[in-house]
Formats: structure tokens, sequence, C-alpha cells
């Protein structure tokens, strides 16, 4: 309708062949409790499994906007993810991992902190089967030392939609 909320933050969740993880992350952001409009892209870089119609299945009911955008044509991790950051409406943006499971707050978290700042990264912990709340740290900060310097972990961090685009 013409009354639709605007988009404040878009989750963009990459994915090749996730079949067999996907669902438990949809869960898991079917179960954020935030207060404010956002949506779920899935960029699928080309997955020969079930991973498009097991997302599509998923549609009806979720208690955001979640649709599939085809990044297949350009294959790899940078394609995939700017052609999920070009097909969202937020001003912010958040990424997750198909194989991961987020935690009930971290949309909102991830919303919380980029109010005062342009990036920001939160902790990962081992996804151990079954699941424990105090599993091992893969990384405490969400980052990790690289040639640049510290990078931030691609699996769980938020950024402005300027700041990815660099204007």
């Amino acid at each position: 309708s013409s009354h639709e909320v605007p988009v404040e933050l878009t989750v963009v969740m990459c994915v090749y062949n996730g079949a067999a993880t996907i669902e438990a992350q949809l869960d898991a952001l079917a179960q954020q409790v935030v207060d404010f409009a956002w949506e779920v892209v899935v960029s699928d870089n080309g997955s020969t499994d079930r991973t498009r119609s097991l997302v599509e299945a998923r549609t009806e009911g979720f208690p955001a906007p979640l649709r599939v955008v085809d990044s297949g044509a350009r294959r790899g991790l940078p394609g995939a993810r700017n052609l999920g950051v070009i097909a969202s409406r937020g001003r912010l943006i958040a990424f997750c991992d198909c194989d991961d499971v987020v935690g009930p707050n971290w949309l909102q978290g991830a919303f919380d902190g980029l109010q005062s700042f342009d990036l920001v990264g939160g902790p990962t912990r081992r996804l151990d089967d079954p699941f424990r709340e105090d599993s091992a740290f893969v990384s405490a900060t969400g980052t990790y030392p690289s040639q640049l310097g510290l990078a931030i972990r691609g699996c769980n961090f938020g950024v402005t939609r300027r700041t990815y685009f660099g204007c």
C-alpha cells in the first residue's frame, strides 16, 4: 500500500548452496525483537540445491519482507554482497551468514549501534550442537587481524548505506 513504513534496516544474507543450514538462520531472524521496519534480502550466488525454494516458502508469514535476489551471474562473495545491498531498501544494512544463528537481540543491537557509528560488528561464538549460550568465542570483538590491520568479520556486521557506497 502507499502507507507502507519506509524500511530502516535491511538484513543481507549471501548464500551459496545453503539449504542444510539456512532455515535455522531464518528461524532466528523471524524471532528478532525490534521496534523499526526491516527486511531480509537473500543474495543467492548460484545455488544448485533447494536454497531458493526454501527461502521462497518462508516469505508468507515472515515478520518482515523476505526476498531472494539472484547474484549467480557474478560469482563470489563480493559480487553477491554488492548485489544484495543494491537490492536493499534500508538506510542501514546488517550482514549475516546462512550457516550461523543470530541471537534474539542481534538486529536491534545492530540498529542501535548504527545510530552512533558508521560500521559495527559483534562477537561470534562457535555454533555447538546442542546449542550453548556460553560456547567458545570464534571472535569476541567481531574482528580479526589482516594485512591491512583489523578486519571485520563478514558474518556479523552492520554498516550505513552511505558508508558502504562511500558517498
